[in-house]
This record gives structure tokens, sequence and C-alpha cells, in this order.
């Protein structure tokens, strides 16, 4: 197991690549895009997690989804 450190600008610059995707996202996004994304968010660490500031916007995006899937 690594025991590379990361610092705290590329923990920053890794969320935001996740943050990018995230902002392209909308509710009519298709359900791979939207689990292409949760994937990559949940690829992060923990603390990478925490700068992902628009995470909000995919649990609404996906549950809209979820809504609309079941009718």
């Amino acid at each position: 197991m690594s025991t590379k450190r990361i610092s705290p600008a590329n923990n920053r610059s890794v969320a935001q690549q996740v943050i990018n995707e995230i902002s392209k996202l909308s509710t009519s996004s298709s359900m791979e895009e939207v689990a292409s994304v949760r994937a990559k968010y949940n690829g992060l660490t923990i603390l990478q997690q925490n700068y992902v500031a628009n995470y909000r916007d995919l649990l609404y995006i996906e549950e809209v989804q979820r809504n609309t899937s079941y009718g």
C-alpha cells in the first residue's frame, strides 16, 4: 500500500475535476452520464469529497432521475 502524501493543492485539483463534471450535468443528462460522475465522486478520498462544493447538485439530479424513472 502506498503511503504517498497528497498535497492540499492536489486534493483541490482532483476535486475540481469532479466539480467541473457535476456542473456539466442537468436533470436532462443521461443516467449513464450521472452514474459516471457518481463513480468519479465515489473514487475520491473523504478529504477530496469535502472540497466538492456542488455535491448537492449531484444528489438533486440523481433524485430527479429516480423520481422520473419510476413515473
